[in-house]
């Protein structure tokens, strides 16, 4: 198990950086600097580091380019990382505000995935979800809700109506019909996600409270404020719970 899927970013950092160090010194494959270099931009971006993670992506996405233009074999292994580098790269960017920059990037992600792996890839749901919350905060509602349909529709299919990511794009649907007050469209939906995490992860997680709130904001927009605040509590008793632990 990767150490920053147990949250010890600090450990994977110093691994990753001592990797990376001894790759560049060393002659090997642009496939395997490139990996050093995303994983550990990864690492980066997981701790809200973004002073450099921009220029490894960047170096990242060059020498996967560099190596199509050159390789006989393993096509398939490194245009995978070159989409995960611009998908990375796209993630920075917009949570850097950058939202035009970042739009190139997960379209050219979206690219090479479906090229790579069909159209119902979990991975290409994951470049047309970025581009849904992108094309949001851009202000182009149509497009964002076409992208974040079909990132659900896929995610449902292939991954099943209970899994974690199909609840995150039902929730960001959600609050993209909330922006634009079609709150009878958003409710069934935010309560689909609310109810997949709390099967999932517990009644209790923050996730949780964090879901009770989105949909006690849309109870409070659509005049239900006993039910609103009732959702309101039981976000804040969650929270509250994991500040004593």
């Amino acid at each position: 198990m990767l150490f920053w899927e147990l949250s010890e970013f600090d450990e994977a950092q110093a691994l990753l950086e001592r990797a990376l160090a001894l790759r560049e010194q060393a002659s090997v494959s642009h496939l395997e600097k490139a990996t050093s270099l995303n994983n550990l931009a990864v690492v980066y971006l997981w701790q809200d580091k973004f002073g450099e993670t921009g220029s490894l992506l960047q170096k990242a996405a060059l020498l996967c380019e560099e190596a199509l233009a050159g390789a006989f074999t393993g096509h398939a292994e490194i245009t995978n990382l070159l989409a995960s580098s611009l998908n990375n790269l796209g993630v920075l960017y917009h949570i850097q505000r950058r939202y035009q920059d970042a739009e190139p990037l997960y379209l050219r992600a979206h690219t090479h995935w479906e090229k790579l792996s069909g159209a119902r890839h979990p991975n290409v749901a994951t470049a047309l979800h970025n581009l849904g919350r992108n094309y949001q905060f851009l202000r182009d509602y149509e497009s964002s809700e076409r992208y974040h349909l079909r990132a659900l529709t896929i995610r449902e299919q292939v991954l099943g109506s209970m899994h974690l990511l199909t609840a995150i794009s039902l929730n960001n649907l959600g609050e993209l019909y909330c922006v634009q007050e079609r709150y009878a469209e958003a409710e069934p939906l935010l309560r689909r996600a609310l109810h997949i995490r709390e099967v999932s992860l517990g009644s209790s997680n923050t996730d949780v409270a964090t879901d009770l709130d989105n949909l006690a904001s849309l109870l409070h927009n659509t005049s239900r404020e006993w039910e609103a605040k009732e959702l309101e509590e039981q976000a804040k008793s969650i929270r509250n719970k994991k500040k004593t632990l």
